[in-house]
């Protein structure tokens, strides 16, 4: 069967025709994949070098369960199939076709090893064990990795679903669920960061591993100017010790935001956050002590997760949510790019599924182009001309928000957003 995009029966073609997944093993065969191939060769026996597309570590993610030596060894060029997000179909290829299928619970097509990918908390836990990454599946882009020339991973579960070519109708994402967005960007915040602390549980605990990892700190604690105009004056949030690297910029920026509750919903001892961030913040973190704290912050993340898979949903208010994102911790927006850019998607998330709930709300175009003029600064902090290019948001200050920030907020009062 064949159709329109997102239409029944047109789903392979609009993955294999649509989907960057249906090319993650191809991208391996690039200029830049030899290259960062070439760069983390440097120092290793001829014997022990791998080429990208032979190299395991890139094939875990690029390529999922194509091992060499496997039965689907063969199937490598489909890169992130099918089977990667829905499960070997080994068991439930036949079964799906049969009329009581839907009718099933998640539970027992969970052991057939189908994924129940409907269930915004099931989907979000597949996409983060290869966007944020998972140590007890190898699937782990450190430090060495970007240091070669991969893509640092910065992955938001609300905005890359937002973006994602789907082959499958919006409306049933929607259906009976008029809060979508907000939904994602909650369930995508909380899944990442427990996938985050599970990752950083592995590393503390990988005695052949290099420690401390440096891929869980913010970049510019170290790859900064030192003197001149370019310096960035950013303000020491936490009060870390002076000269120490921030710790969790990405997936823990808002949760370690104090009094940041509306996800934790009381659920997550805050101080042991902190805890763990003033031991990550030493120059040379106990390696036991910090795989114990993220296991248990990690359980606690898993306690929320667990109680919004059972309701698929998250019980938020979306107003209120909003409402104290903007009146009590927009300082966010001026910690570094990572803070800016959650609070960015934050606001984002929120303003798009109040749109759909009030409908008075989203008539405002002026909202829109106002949250969007926010995403504009945040672009412009990546150096575009024709001499130089950085792949990284060297240009960011603090100021870049100010003005789109403030305007925001004053359209927000008018909705009763203060």
């Amino acid at each position: 069967m064949n159709g329109p995009k997102g239409t029944k029966g047109s789903e392979y073609t609009t993955w294999i025709t649509c989907d960057p997944h249906a090319r993650a093993f191809s991208v391996l065969l690039d200029e830049k994949s030899r290259t960062i191939q070439t760069n983390l060769n440097k120092g290793v026996p001829a014997n022990e070098r791998y080429t990208a597309e032979t190299n395991p570590l890139c094939l875990k993610c690029h390529a999922p369960n194509t091992e060499t030596g496997s039965a689907q060894e063969c199937f490598r060029m489909d890169g992130v199939s099918c089977e990667a997000c829905h499960g070997p179909s080994s068991l439930w290829l036949a079964e799906h076709y049969k009329q009581d299928w839907k009718s099933r619970s998640a539970a027992d097509k969970e052991a057939l090893c189908f994924y129940d990918t409907k269930n915004l908390v099931r989907r979000a836990e597949l996409c983060t064990e290869c966007h944020v990454g998972s140590g007890a599946k190898q699937m782990d882009v450190n430090h060495d990795l970007i240091a070669a020339g991969h893509p640092r991973l910065r992955f938001e579960f609300s905005a890359y679903l937002a973006n994602y070519p789907r082959h499958w109708k919006m409306e049933e994402d929607k259906k009976n669920r008029p809060d979508f967005e907000a939904r994602t960007w909650a369930i995508g915040t909380v899944a990442s960061a427990k996938a985050s602390l599970d990752l950083l549980a592995e590393r503390a605990e990988n005695r052949k591993a290099p420690w401390p990892e440096f891929a869980e700190y913010g970049c510019f604690g170290c790859h900064h100017n030192l003197t001149g105009a370019a310096e960035r004056k950013i303000p020491n949030q936490g009060g870390r010790p002076v000269g120490s690297l921030p710790w969790g910029t990405w997936y823990m920026a808002l949760l370690k935001d104090r009094d940041f509750d509306a996800l934790l919903n009381k659920m997550v001892n805050r101080a042991e956050i902190d805890e763990l961030e003033q031991d990550m913040s030493k120059t040379y973190p106990d390696r036991a002590k910090v795989a114990r704290q993220s296991k248990k912050l990690s359980s606690q993340f898993a306690r929320i997760l667990q109680t919004w898979k059972a309701s698929d949903g998250t019980g938020l208010s979306v107003r209120s949510v909003l409402n104290q994102l903007v009146t009590q911790h927009s300082h966010l927006a001026a910690t570094d790019w990572d803070g800016a850019t959650q609070f960015y998607l934050s606001l984002a998330a929120l303003t798009n599924a109040l749109s759909d709930t009030d409908p008075a709300f989203g008539q405002d175009p002026q909202l829109k182009n106002s949250v969007r003029q926010i995403g504009n600064a945040l672009e412009s902090a990546f150096t575009k001309d024709s001499k130089t290019y950085y792949d990284s948001p060297v240009g960011f200050t603090p100021d870049l928000l100010t003005q789109p920030l403030e305007r925001l907020k004053n359209q927000l009062q008018l909705h009763g957003v203060k």
